[in-house]
């Protein structure tokens, strides 16, 4: 098993997840278009990429969009009419129609390239005939298709920001939904994968049934058990001799068994040992490593992206109201209702409707994963996003709500 951060894996890397990769790859051989929500960084990529892997041994077409950089729908139709183009279903004669001026090089370009000049070629005028152009194809396939669009909340909540217009959104999504809604067995098989509460944009947006015909399924963080064997499995397979206990000490440390950390903490202990030339990693390594390391500079990149994703995900004044919950549940272990009435009642001179955006805001952490109930109030369960929100992000800087409550009544 390799030591692998910051990439998907498939096959012999492919760790655990097997109910998982039974339950999906069943609803989608089934015809079912899915949608799967998850903490970030909890395995969903990888975890998709091997069901594609498997699809196509199976004879499927597999085809993965990333929709990151998308903001416009004409944007979406040339990603995946690029990657229709590099992933080589048997007929394509939509592009002749659309790309004759690409006809002799197309070969030749790179996908970059191809997904460019076919950019060009699209505007808000005939995106949508392109779109079920391309769809379309697929219903004259043999073989059936599977498409995942990764990261679409990303992308409409770009699409809505561009001008406070939802018009557009729910245009996108209705023209989506009816073309995989066809009358045809051949149709794609959808699969929207997201880090960013799809769900919770569109009840802001007042169309929560745009996406209704797709099958809601969380990916959960590892338990302890394949978080320790994922752990002990690494150890073995890069030959790192750990100490007994080691292992559960880092499911501890991390308070959650988040994929993508296990490697990452891994990954700085089989660096730990090799800088300091020790013959195997004690827990007391694993405490010394996880304050230098994974709360450090070192690893300050990997987790401020839990907050700039956020930030890109909210309007300001949502993420100013999700930091300061996240921070106070950080810092004082709890957000309850009490809390939550001081932050209405300080912040409500300043924000408008602020008991209406706090409620949007904890229903868009809870599912997103960021906070889970405790006692009638909310909690961080992710030790690691906890210490590093509260402490090694702030540095003792933030004032609790019930002191500036106190500080107002004064």
């Amino acid at each position: 098993m390799q030591s692998t951060t910051g990439s998907w894996v498939s096959g012999e890397d492919f760790f655990d997840r097997e109910s998982d990769l039974k339950i999906l790859k069943h609803r989608i051989v089934g015809g079912n278009h899915i949608l799967l929500t998850g903490h970030r960084r909890m395995g969903k990529t990888s975890l998709l990429q091997e069901i594609g892997r498997q699809l196509q041994h199976d004879g499927w077409t597999f085809l993965y969009c990333d929709l990151e950089r998308a903001f416009e729908p004409e944007d979406v139709v040339a990603e995946i009419a690029a990657t229709v183009q590099y992933g080589k279903p048997s007929s394509l004669r939509f592009f002749n129609r659309w790309l004759k001026r690409m006809r002799d090089s197309i070969e030749e370009i790179s996908f970059s390239e191809f997904r460019l000049k076919l950019r060009a070629e699209i505007n808000d005028k005939n995106w949508t005939l392109l779109g079920e152009n391309i769809i379309e194809e697929f219903s004259k396939q043999k073989k059936p298709t599977l498409l995942i669009l990764d990261e679409l909340p990303v992308f409409l909540k770009r699409l809505v920001d561009q001008d406070g217009n939802a018009l557009r959104v729910d245009l996108f999504l209705s023209w989506l939904r009816a073309e995989l809604q066809r009358s045809t067995k051949t149709r794609p098989v959808l699969v929207v994968s997201e880090s960013i509460g799809l769900a919770p944009l569109l009840r802001r947006l007042g169309m929560p049934e745009k996406i209704n015909y797709l099958y809601s399924y969380q990916l959960h963080p590892w338990d302890k058990d394949d978080s320790i064997k994922c752990f002990e499995l690494l150890a073995h397979s890069q030959e790192l001799y750990i100490e007994n206990g080691v292992a559960e000490a880092v499911y501890e440390t991390l308070g959650m068994g988040v994929p993508h950390h296990i490697q990452s903490f891994f990954a700085r202990l089989n660096d730990y040992a090799t800088q300091y030339h020790l013959d195997s990693i004690s827990i007391k390594d694993v405490s010394t490593v996880y304050h230098s390391e994974m709360l450090g500079p070192a690893g300050q990149v990997d987790l401020d992206h839990y907050r700039s994703r956020l930030k890109n995900a909210l309007c300001q004044k949502i993420f100013f109201i999700a930091d300061i919950i996240l921070t106070e549940v950080s810092t004082q272990s709890n957000f309850n209702q009490e809390g939550r009435a001081i932050l209405e009642k300080i912040y409500g001179e300043i924000i408008e409707d602020i008991s209406q955006h706090v409620e949007e805001v904890l229903d868009i952490l809870m599912h997103d994963g960021y906070l889970v109930s405790d006692n009638g109030g909310y909690k961080l369960a992710f030790r690691l996003l906890k210490d590093w929100w509260g402490g090694a992000s702030y540095r003792d800087n933030y004032v609790p709500l019930s002191q500036l409550d106190q500080g107002s009544r004064s």
